[in-house]
């Protein structure tokens, strides 16, 4: 993985993640955090000011397809099943130990991309065939 500086066009940080083909990134709202998500379903979340200490998610996932930041950075939905005849899951990570909760299955369907919204804690996304979804995340702000 390449961190491009993109005021002068320079490699800020280069490394290599040996958990799978990389297919999924997501920065956090704040720029502090990088997740990546791979072929092999291994999570991991990168701290930017040092690439050497990575948080890798215990939980073992399909194919990662899609990973996104949400509700103030605290959690990061991930998108996983990886084929488009297969089941997919959308779920979502507590970034401060690590646990996830499945939210959704989608019989025969995939989560393809997310769009956050901070601002009033929703999460919106689509899976291959069109379906479009969005889950309210107040509910987790409380616990």
């Amino acid at each position: 993985m390449l961190c491009i500086d993109m005021k002068n066009g320079t490699i800020d940080h280069q490394f290599v993640d040996r958990t799978g083909v990389v297919l999924a990134i997501a920065l956090s709202e704040d720029k502090k955090r990088i997740a990546t998500g791979c072929s092999k379903g291994k999570v991991i979340i990168y701290d930017c000011d040092n690439f050497t200490s990575p948080q890798q998610i215990a939980h073992k996932f399909d194919t990662i397809d899609s990973l996104s930041f949400c509700s103030d950075d605290r959690f990061l939905a991930v998108g996983d099943g990886g084929y488009i005849y297969s089941d997919g899951r959308v779920s979502l990570v507590d970034v401060s130990n690590g646990d996830v909760s499945h939210l959704k299955t989608f019989r025969k369907d995939t989560p393809s991309c997310y769009a956050n919204d901070p601002k009033n804690h929703k999460l919106y996304f689509g899976t291959y065939y069109s379906l479009a979804m969005m889950i309210d995340l107040t509910v987790l702000k409380a616990k």
